[in-house]
């Protein structure tokens, strides 16, 4: 995790033009990012930022992203928010094999995808 300290994610809500910085950027759009960020530091970064989010889609957008560069954050994160334990942090198959087989369950605990629509309903009120 020290190789991503001091660094921060950024995103301009467009119809407030207001800056949400990390843990507050939408998850809906922390996971866009996460597949989309060409910087591998900030891909790490919103990974693990992923792992306080309990919400569903998570857990699939992080096993999605799982490449040698943050494997490890999305894998702690993964078991962050799943409960999953490895014994090998870059075990991401194994993972995926638990996530099949306990994805009912997990979701059932897990909160209803943060969306931007929902951070404008609730700044309205």
């Amino acid at each position: 995790m020290t190789r991503i300290k001091g660094i921060d994610v950024k995103y301009i809500i467009p119809q407030t033009k207001k800056e949400q910085k990390n843990e507050n950027i939408p998850t809906q759009v922390l996971i866009k990012y996460l597949k989309e960020e060409n910087f591998w530091k900030h891909r790490a970064k919103i990974a693990q930022i992923l792992g306080q989010k309990e919400e569903r889609t998570v857990p699939e957008a992080l096993l999605e992203c799982i490449n040698l560069e943050v494997r490890k954050n999305a894998l702690e994160s993964f078991a962050a928010i799943t409960g999953f334990m490895s014994i090998d942090v870059l075990d991401c198959e194994l993972a995926e094999a638990w996530w099949q087989q306990n994805k009912t369950e997990v979701d059932k605990n897990l909160k209803d995808l943060q969306t931007v629509d929902s951070i404008q309903k609730s700044e309205k009120r």
